[in-house]
């Protein structure tokens, strides 16, 4: 079978910060991760 196509509402935002396990990404911060972590550079 096929998907069906998305409908797409242009309703997102973009250059935003967000928050993930409480902690919070802002715009132009690295994340990498592994197995064993997470880095962030800010």
């Amino acid at each position: 079978t096929n998907p069906r196509k998305s409908s797409k509402a242009g309703t997102g935002e973009s250059d935003i910060p967000v928050t993930f396990g409480g902690l919070t990404f802002a715009i132009g911060e690295r994340v990498f991760s592994d197995e064993d972590g997470i880095l962030v550079i800010r």
